[in-house]
């Protein structure tokens, strides 16, 4: 069975458990009280996203425009 976060997080809030949550996803739950923020990491969670692509594509336009793309979000995100 497949929960979206709403269901989920419903069931956290009656108090059926723990979870580890993206905070982006809580931030109305727990300004609203739904959610109770136990602990907070000094340092944040990173993913780290690969592209992959064939050797044919290496130099490629596309290619290199989604690269220099992605590489802008990052520095976005990461300032």
């Amino acid at each position: 069975m497949r929960f979206g976060f709403s269901r989920y997080a419903s069931r956290i809030s009656l108090g059926l458990g723990y979870s580890v949550l993206p905070d982006y996803l809580c931030k109305e739950w727990i300004a609203e009280n739904r959610l109770t923020l136990v602990l907070k990491p000094t340092l944040a969670v990173t993913n780290h996203i690969w592209l992959a692509y064939r050797k044919s594509e290496r130099q490629s336009q596309q290619t290199a425009m989604l690269l220099n793309l992605l590489e802008s979000a990052s520095k976005v995100v990461n300032s």
